[in-house]
């Protein structure tokens, strides 16, 4: 049950900072490069219409990869982050009970835990 509780704690503290990163560094860059994008394509469409008309279709050649690497990027630091919450549950157990450990001798079988779980990350 202590395990899960560390592990809980440290899951809402990272969803917390993912979401404060969000709304004050990602939102603001994402509404400012949409807001370029299209921008510069109103610009254009008024000053040469019939080359904007042309290179229109060529934005899902723009689009379609842009989602491919966010999506993969996602799952990549979704994957990272759940293993060095674990490792940090093992850290975090292990420094709070260090005297139980240290009574038990098992500081070899912690540290060879903790390293099992960074080398997943």
């Amino acid at each position: 049950m202590w395990v899960t509780l560390i592990f809980m704690s440290q899951a809402l503290l990272m969803s917390s900072q993912v979401i404060q990163d969000v709304l004050s560094e990602k939102l603001p860059n994402f509404l400012m490069n949409a807001s370029a994008f299209v921008g510069s394509y109103v610009v254009a469409f008024i000053m040469m219409w019939r080359l904007t008309i042309v290179g229109f279709p060529f934005i899902v050649l723009l689009v379609i990869p842009g989602l491919m690497y966010g999506r993969a990027l996602i799952s990549i630091s979704r994957k990272i982050r759940e293993e060095y919450n674990e490792a940090g549950s093992i850290a975090e157990q292990a420094i709070s009970l260090v005297r139980t450990v240290y009574a038990f001798g098992s500081e070899t079988k912690l540290i060879a835990k903790f390293s099992v779980a960074l080398q997943g990350s």
